[in-house]
């Protein structure tokens, strides 16, 4: 039984994991806290988000001190809450011990993001996935979540390994913090990072001076957008929203790799960096026996261990419970009302 593989999944990695630091100069802190998790997600994207959500539950001591969020659009609002039904059934969570879900409905996308999505559609990735505006849902945490201070903001295609609260209570200086990347095939910072996107224009020898940055302006590292924490407050004080899309309206017409380059060009290398084990990616590493201290997994690019070319889909095995979900599994009869 799937739900009974991820349980058992959940406990044997409990008992073998060492003690994990969430930042890299320093660990966690504090007495446990009410945690806020938040996905967005498109009709694509309800396989891999109801296994997250699940693998995010059952790697929590207690299940009540997480509040996952789901931020969909009114099309996908119903879907949404019918999944929550293979959720409950596979968390197997009862009253005051229950993991709550909330279910937001997305507000109108800018101008902004809009045509990002259009330069993601013509460009060469073409991405379904990609070319909807929930990708872009990361730059307005605060606006969905008004009374919240902290959060964090999983991609669908990510599996939470241990309990997220040393991260959620580790100190924070910054708005975000994320892991910092440091791989060869990648750009070494984030002026490099600028400059591998704006070569998808021909003249964009020409656009470069015209936004005032230079290698000293924007140092790196780069971090991956799919797993970071926000400090919500912080976040709306230095009104972060408003600088990723006026980054966005300034490279209008190129893929931005929606969120991550202009976020990245917001903090240029200023944010709280997280001990790698909070955002593994099974693309890109062989970590052999070290998998054993991850605390997320993460599926990163094209290759989904759910699609027919699957990547490391033996360590997804485990926690894949849509495969049982008539709601999210295209292969399974409808469910009945």
């Amino acid at each position: 039984v799937a739900g009974a593989s991820a349980v058992a999944q959940a406990a044997e990695l409990e008992e073998e994991r060492e003690e994990v630091p969430a930042a890299e100069s320093g660990g966690a802190g504090g007495a446990p806290t009410h945690m806020h998790v938040v996905y967005s997600t498109n009709k694509y994207g309800f396989y891999s988000l109801l296994n997250s959500m699940v693998s995010v539950s059952l790697s929590t001591r207690p299940p009540n001190t997480v509040e996952i969020h789901v931020l969909v659009t009114p099309g996908n609002a119903g879907k949404a809450r019918d999944m929550l039904k293979c959720f409950s059934r596979e968390i197997g969570q009862e009253g005051a011990n229950t993991t709550k879900v909330s279910v937001h409905v997305l507000k109108q996308s800018s101008s902004a993001i809009t045509q990002s999505i259009q330069a993601v559609a013509l460009s060469r990735k073409r991405r379904a996935d990609l070319m909807t505006k929930e990708a872009y849902t990361g730059f307005h945490l605060d606006t969905y979540l008004p009374n919240v201070h902290r959060a964090i903001w999983l991609d669908t295609d990510a599996v939470v390994t241990g309990d997220l609260s040393p991260l959620y209570n580790s100190p924070m200086q910054y708005a975000l913090a994320a892991v910092p990347l440091n791989r060869t095939n990648l750009p070494s910072s984030t002026y490099h990072y600028l400059l591998k996107t704006l070569q998808q224009k021909e003249d964009w020898g020409e656009v470069l001076p015209k936004l005032r940055v230079s290698n000293l302006s924007l140092p790196g590292p780069i971090f991956n957008a799919g797993v970071f924490m926000v400090d919500l407050d912080r976040w709306r004080t230095q009104g972060v929203a408003k600088k990723c899309e006026t980054w966005l309206e300034q490279l209008s017409g190129l893929d931005t790799d929606t969120i991550q380059l202009p976020m990245n060009l917001v903090f240029h290398g200023l944010y709280d960096h997280l001990d790698w084990r909070w955002n593994v990616d099974l693309t890109q590493h062989t970590f052999g026996a070290r998998l054993r201290q991850a605390r997320v997994l993460h599926w990163v690019g094209r290759k989904k261990p759910w699609h027919q070319k699957k990547v490391a889909d033996h360590l997804y095995e485990a926690w894949d419970v849509s495969r049982n979900c008539p709601y999210v599994h295209p292969g399974l009869p409808s469910a009945p009302p």
